[in-house]
């Protein structure tokens, strides 16, 4: 007694993330199995392809069960642009990207 719902939940391991360059307007198409820590490296510059396009804001986040989905999602280039306008301007950031990295 006294479960709540979210307390059975597990979170989904995987996640598709798009991050916007403060920099130069581009996002930035990736996956992880922690969020937080993977945003952190981004904007230390820890990750050798977007280090000189710092700092970063995370747009939108999708969750996945299995890693094969996660990585086919992050890797479909047709939808990648698409995706990124979207989520960006789901969260108010219209005047954004000028394409997915």
């Amino acid at each position: 007694m006294g479960w709540k719902l979210y307390e059975r939940i597990t979170p989904l391991p995987y996640c598709v993330y798009i991050l916007l360059s403060l920099k130069d307007d581009n996002f930035y198409v990736g996956y992880t199995t922690d969020l937080s820590r993977r945003l952190e490296e981004h904007n230390q510059g820890r990750n050798t392809s977007t280090a000189p396009r710092r700092p970063f804001v995370l747009v939108h986040a999708e969750a996945y069960l299995a890693e094969a989905d996660a990585e086919q999602r992050e890797e479909l280039p047709e939808d990648r642009q698409r995706t990124a306008h979207v989520a960006a301007d789901a969260h108010g950031e219209s005047q954004t990207g000028k394409g997915a990295a």
